[in-house]
Formats: C-alpha cells, sequence, structure tokens
C-alpha cells in the first residue's frame, strides 16, 4: 500500500503525469483476470483496472471498462429461496454487500458466494438501489454509510448489523410537471466525484417505462438535479463510475427472444447515452468501489 496522499496531491499527480501500474496480468485462483493494466486509485493504493461489479439477479461479473466485456466471476450461490440480488454496493476497502427484496447479504468478490447478514425488517424490504456512500466526499478518511432509495424517491440509511432503514431525505418533485422524482434503477458514490443516480420524473408504473434521467445528488438533501434530456434508455438498472466515465447496467424487457442486456456510458453532464456493448446479461444491478479512479 502506498502512502495516503490528500485528495488533491492525488489529482495534481494524475494532471501532471498519468499515473499508471504495470502492464501485468494477475491471477486469481489460477483465473487470468482480464485486466493487463492497473491504476492509482485517490488514496495512492494501486487497483486492478476496473473494479467495476454488475451483476444479473444470480450471478455475479467484473466489467472490464478497457474491453468493455464482463468477465465471469461466478453464481451468486446462497441466495434465500426464489429471490435475486437487486443491487450491490461496494465500499473503499472492496467489501461487496448485495440486497434483496427481503434479505441482505455479503458477496464474495472473488467467487460470487453470498452469505446472509440480515433478514431485512418490513420497512426495509424492497429496496432496488444500493450504494455506499461517504459522509464526507471530498475526505477519503471519513466513514461510510450503507445507503438506498426506493421508487418513490425517498432516500434512507441501512444499518448494516440490524437491517433498519432511517429516512435521509428524498430525491424531490421535478419543477415542470409537479411530480415527485423517483428512483428507476440504481445510485453510487465516489470520493471527489459526487453522488448519481438513476431516476424518472413521477412513480407510476406508466412513468417508470419511460425513459431514465441520470441525476446528480446533493449529498446534503438528497435532491436530484436532472439534465434537459434524458437517456432515451429505460430499467437502467446499475451504476457505476471509473476513471471520470460513468457507466449504466440495462435490463432489456424479453420481447419473445429473451431478455438481454446493454452496457452504455452515460455523459454526466447532458445523461446521453452511448452503447458500449450489448449481450445476454440481464443486469439487475452494479458498483463500485466508492474509492474509484476519478481521473482518465
Amino acid at each position: 500500500m502506498k502512502q495516503r496522499l490528500s485528495l488533491v496531491g492525488v489529482l495534481g499527480l494524475f494532471v501532471a503525469g498519468g499515473a499508471c501500474g504495470p502492464e501485468a496480468r494477475t491471477v486469481v485462483d489460477g483465473r487470468p483476470i482480464d485486466a493487463p493494466k492497473a491504476v492509482d486509485s485517490p488514496d495512492g493504493s494501486t487497483v486492478l483496472d476496473s473494479l467495476v461489479y454488475a451483476h444479473t439477479g444470480n450471478h455475479l461479473y467484473r466489467i472490464d471498462t478497457v474491453t468493455n466485456l464482463p468477465v465471469d466471476i461466478g453464481p451468486i450461490t446462497g441466495l434465500a429461496a426464489n429471490e435475486s440480488v437487486t443491487d450491490l454496493a461496494v465500499d473503499k476497502t472492496g467489501k461487496i454487500v448485495g440486497i434483496g427484496f427481503k434479505n441482505l447479504y455479503s458477496i464474495n468478490k472473488d467467487t460470487g458466494a453470498a452469505t446472509l447478514i440480515k433478514t431485512l425488517p418490513v420497512s426495509s424490504q424492497g429496496f432496488t438501489s444500493l450504494s455506499y456512500v461517504p459522509t464526507n466526499l471530498q475526505d477519503m478518511n471519513s466513514t461510510e454509510r450503507l445507503v438506498a432509495a426506493n421508487n418513490d424517491g425517498d432516500v434512507f440509511s441501512i444499518d448494516p448489523a440490524t437491517g433498519d432503514a432511517t429516512p435521509i431525505g428524498a430525491y424531490g418533485v421535478d419543477p415542470g410537471s409537479g411530480k415527485k422524482i423517483g428512483s428507476s434503477g440504481d445510485i453510487v458514490a465516489v470520493y471527489g466525484a459526487g453522488i448519481y443516480a438513476t431516476v424518472n420524473i413521477g412513480t407510476s408504473n406508466t412513468d417508470r417505462d419511460k425513459p431514465d434521467y441520470l441525476a446528480k445528488i446533493n449529498p446534503a438533501t438528497w435532491a436530484a438535479t436532472m439534465p434537459n434530456a434524458d437517456t432515451g434508455l429505460d430499467h437502467i438498472f446499475g451504476l457505476a463510475y471509473w476513471k471520470g466515465k460513468v457507466y449504466g447496467f440495462v435490463d432489456v424487457p424479453d420481447t419473445g427472444a429473451g431478455r438481454t442486456g446493454k452496457f452504455v456510458q452515460l455523459d454526466p453532464n447532458t445523461g446521453a447515452a452511448t452503447e458500449l456493448k450489448n449481450g445476454p446479461e440481464a443486469w439487475f444491478g452494479a458498483g463500485v468501489t466508492t474509492l474509484a479512479p476519478i481521473v482518465e
């Protein structure tokens, strides 16, 4: 582990020289991980390129942001009967937790195996977006809390030990339509970059079937600020961030040939989506360490 640097100092290094690790492949349990490069994270440590994770209802992947291909980690075993993982969150140490409609799990980042942490109380069930969020987005030594949002755009802090959810804010109301801004899929937070979420204008089923927006979230009030245009895509159920880029993971509805998915890049200023890959994975969610690199 390299010595910790201040965020300003690390950004200066990135801008001046673009710190980058050796071109070496890494093998985990005898299996090569398709990440030939390493990068320096904001805290000065070297991490694989990349640590973006995405999942279907029962399978975990790492996304190689160089090739834009999913790297198979393994099935998410150990889930309760008939339960899927609706989202996951990754803290600054790389620890992954996942949430289902009724349970909170610890997920092994190398195998995908899930271990039950807590059966959620009724008040905490039904969340479909999850992220660790730093209490101070500019201080990498600050504590982090587990945060979730519901379809109505209400935001909660979840106690990982008890599963209890405490209201901490809301995405607010769209000034143009007067409708509530609801969560459409996911939330992601990264030191030095801020908080993003995919949202809908309105919370009805009809509203949720319309294209999503990429919103910037105020860390004090949790109010959502959206660009003028939507993404052109709905069901963006996963969000991640890596080296200044926001990524979306789309669950494409079944039109008769089976469900599929898309991996897209989202413009943080306009919300415009650029498709990178499509494939058979119907994405349910995504996550990335809160210490993800913020500069290319």
